[in-house]
């Protein structure tokens, strides 16, 4: 976050207020998104938007406890506990004598990677599981209700960035594919507010059947992420799990897999 206020600090509105026991620091970023999520923080340009972070700080151990961030329509609270500080003197300390051994440091993009090969394992190839969920309609659909020969289940989320940036890809998807024996299928994992779910969808101007999860079927489907993408052929088989989103790669990949399955 440092770095990035430096970098945009022209910016960037930053306000502070003291407490007896703590101190509050805003961080305004008109006209923009800021995502804090990743390895490498970002920023973009977004006229009709704006992030604002609120950073937490505990006065008599000088250090941050918490991180409310509102990045519509994105909000998160990120909390530490149990915060110690280090009594060693600055010129003794070395942080890598502070991780264990058998620890061993994972890119981001390792840690995906990884998910996903378990995933894989696990599911490709096995007949999906069933499961039975409620539209925002109030109406209860099952798996075995869907009659199309090619199914692609995104398992997706309201408050996750990648999530949004599929919304455009999967509209396409469900106009192009409409009278191609194809269904497609979102089932959210982060919000169960019917009526925010429904301002959501209209915003976004989502076309395509979207479901309320629980955790009964994130655990079936072993979802450990979103977007995650399920494309599932006629005899209801999984033939190929996606996970995460990446525009235009994964845009590739399912159309092109989608095609050749539709073709058969």
């Amino acid at each position: 976050m440092k770095k990035l206020i430096l970098d945009h600090k022209d910016n960037i509105r930053i306000t502070h207020k003291d407490f007896e026991d703590s101190a509050r620091i805003n961080f305004h970023f008109p006209g923009k998104t800021a995502y804090f999520g990743s390895l490498i923080p970002q920023i973009k340009q977004s006229p009709d938007k704006s992030t604002r972070y609120v950073l937490w700080i505990n006065k008599e151990k000088k250090l941050p406890y918490k991180l409310i961030g509102s990045n519509p329509p994105v909000k998160s609270s990120t909390a530490c506990s149990d915060i110690k500080i280090n009594d060693e003197k600055k010129q003794n300390f070395d942080a890598t004598q502070k991780i264990p051994d058998d620890f061993a440091i994972k890119s981001e993009a390792e840690v995906v990677k990884k998910k996903a090969k378990t995933v894989k394992k696990q599911l490709r190839w096995e007949i999906a599981p069933y499961w039975k969920l409620k539209s925002c309609s109030g109406d209860s659909v099952a798996l075995d209700d869907i009659k199309s020969k090619v199914i692609l289940l995104n398992f997706t989320g309201m408050y996750c960035g990648p999530c949004h940036k599929a919304i455009p890809f999967l509209r396409n998807l469900e106009n192009d594919y409409r009278n191609k024996n194809f269904e497609l299928v979102s089932i959210e994992t982060q919000e169960a507010n019917i009526k925010e779910i429904k301002k959501f969808m209209k915003k976004n101007k989502i076309n395509y059947k979207y479901f309320i999860s629980n955790k009964k079927v994130k655990h079936k489907y072993n979802v450990q992420g979103v977007p995650t993408f399920f494309i599932i052929d006629k005899e209801r088989e999984i033939k190929n799990i996606f996970i995460g989103y990446k525009k235009g790669s994964t845009d590739k990949k399912i159309t092109s897999i989608l095609n050749e399955m539709i073709l058969q």
